[in-house]
C-alpha cells in the first residue's frame, strides 16, 4: 500500500512518466527502505494508465463494498438470561456511582473560606 501511495504522491507532484527512482526518493523521504521487487510491482502494474482514471474506476467498485455496520432488519428479542446478567450490570454501576456521590460530596473540596 506504501507503495501505491508513493506512486500517488509522485503523480501528484506533477510527474507524468514515474519511474522506480521517484518511489524510492518519496519512500526514502519517510524513512521507508523500498524494496525493488514492490516497486516493480507497482511501475509495471500502473504502466499505461492515468492515475486519476484509476482512481475514478476504483471509486465506482467502492460503492458495491459493505463495511458492515448496517441493521438488515428487526431482530429478536433477547433472552431472559441476557436480560437478567445485563440487569445485574446496571445495578452494579448504579451502586458504584452511589458511593463515588459519598466520597467526592463529603466536604468542601477546597476547605472553607
Amino acid at each position: 500500500m506504501k507503495y501505491l501511495a508513493a506512486y500517488c504522491l509522485a503523480a501528484l507532484s506533477g510527474k507524468t512518466e514515474i519511474t522506480g527512482e521517484h518511489l524510492k526518493a518519496v519512500l526514502s523521504s519517510v524513512g521507508v527502505e523500498p524494496v525493488q521487487e514492490n516497486i516493480d510491482n507497482v511501475i509495471k502494474a500502473m504502466k499505461g494508465k492515468n492515475l486519476h482514471e484509476v482512481i475514478t474506476k476504483g471509486l465506482t467498485q467502492v460503492g458495491s463494498l459493505s463495511f458492515g455496520g448496517g441493521s438488515s432488519g428487526p431482530s429478536k428479542e433477547a433472552p431472559k438470561e441476557t436480560k437478567k446478567a445485563e440487569a445485574k450490570k446496571e445495578e452494579k454501576v448504579e451502586k458504584k456511582e452511589e458511593e463515588e456521590e459519598e466520597v467526592y460530596g463529603a466536604g468542601d473540596l477546597f476547605g472553607d473560606f
